[in-house]
């Protein structure tokens, strides 16, 4: 374990997705105590966004091979996704129609970005955002208030996660070609998704028949999850890495 240290004068700081070069995104505490996106190289350190005037709870959730993050930025109670780019330039990735709010959760590597954003209602769709196309929502669990995409590969195929009418978690697929597919589960009632790599394998969790929650891997969107079982003497275990290998 090699620690990455602070910003200049803060107290804190997280990772929360890693590219292929070692590159981080994240988010700390600055000198004046306000929480700030980051993302940390091996070369260079620690680059941070600039604080806003609004809310601070501002995060770097996904990160691609280009270095480009996304993530959540707060002005005030509206909350934006966002694109950083390697020259510091920040894009708003805006909203659906008639809503206030957006976070992006992840970013492929044709800079294409998975996440969430709220509609007139206040519910939160999925949703898959393009520059050139915009924002498509893609989107929601049945009877559901809350779904979100959380890993995005290459291909532009989404897992992610979403809450029914009775507030359980479940974990879905989503292509353009074949829209929204709940993922099937170890026999319990809950699932969740979230990674997804080039091949189209999902890495999450679910609940088993006597309602624990194990780490899982799909080898595909219609298929059975894999058991990936827990410690040794434990019950529970969560959320496999949000990147996993594959060709």
């Amino acid at each position: 374990m090699v620690d990455l240290g602070t910003l200049p004068g803060g107290s804190s700081t997280q990772g929360n997705a890693i590219n292929s070069a070692g590159d981080i995104a994240g988010n700390g505490i600055d000198a004046n105590g306000k929480q700030v996106p980051l993302y940390w190289s091996p070369g260079g350190g620690f680059v941070a966004l600039p604080e806003n005037k609004g809310d601070s709870r501002n995060y770097g959730f996904g990160i691609n091979d280009f270095s480009d993050v996304t993530g959540q930025h707060y002005f005030g109670e509206i909350v934006r996704g966002y694109l950083w780019s390697r020259s510091n330039l920040i894009s708003d990735i805006g909203t659906l129609p008639g809503g206030l709010h957006s976070v992006g959760n992840a970013i492929n590597n044709l800079r294409h970005i998975t996440g969430t954003a709220s509609l007139p209602n206040g519910r939160f769709d999925a949703i898959l955002w393009m520059r050139a196309r915009g924002m498509r929502d893609i989107g929601v669990i049945a009877g559901g208030a809350y779904t979100a995409g959380e890993a995005v590969n290459d291909n532009d195929e989404v897992a992610g996660i979403g809450f029914d009418s009775g507030n359980r978690i479940m974990g879905f697929y989503w292509s353009g070609p074949t829209g929204m597919h709940l993922l099937q589960t170890l026999g319990g009632i809950e699932s969740a998704g979230f990674g997804i790599n080039r091949s189209g394998a999902i890495a999450g969790y679910s609940a088993t028949p006597s309602g624990s929650i194990h780490a899982a891997l799909w080898p595909n969107y219609t298929g059975s999850p894999q058991d990936l079982g827990t410690l040794p003497g434990g019950v529970n275990s969560t959320r496999a890495a949000s990147t996993i290998s594959g060709k």
